[in-house]
C-alpha cells in the first residue's frame, strides 16, 4: 500500500481485543503486509489537514473535489490467486462486522 498526499493516523491491530498500534503516515510511505499480518484489523482514521505536499496540490487543483491540502490517496496491491473466478460473485464484504466496530470506536478516540 503506498500512501500519497496527506499525513494520516493508521490504526492496526490483530483482533477486536488485542492493542492497537498506531503509526503516522507520511506522503510516499508505504506499509507491506505479508503472511498472517494481512488479516489484521486496519484503517485510517485521522486526515492532519494541510499536510498534503505542495507538488502533489498544484497536481490535483481544479481535478478533485475539495482543498487540496486535504487530498489523499492509497494505492493497494494485492496477490490474492485463491480469487481468481470469483470476482463476480457477491462473496466478498471489504468492510466486515469486526472492522466496522474497530473503525467506528477508533473514530470516537
Amino acid at each position: 500500500s503506498l500512501s500519497l498526499g496527506a499525513s494520516c493516523l493508521f490504526r492496526m491491530k490483530h483482533g477486536p481485543n488485542d492493542p492497537e498500534t498506531v503509526v503516522q503516515l507520511e506522503s510516499g510511505d508505504a506499509i507491506l503486509f505479508g503472511g498472517p499480518a494481512r488479516h489484521i484489523m486496519h484503517a485510517v482514521t485521522d486526515l492532519q489537514k494541510g499536510t498534503c505536499p505542495a507538488h502533489l496540490q498544484k497536481i490535483v487543483r481544479g481535478r478533485v473535489p475539495g482543498d487540496p491540502a486535504e487530498w489523499r490517496l492509497n494505492l493497494t496491491w494485492r496477490h490474492a490467486p485463491e480469487l481468481r473466478g470469483l470476482e463476480g460473485g457477491d462473496r466478498f464484504h471489504i468492510l466486515g462486522a469486526p472492522t466496522s466496530s474497530f473503525v467506528a470506536a477508533a473514530r470516537e478516540k
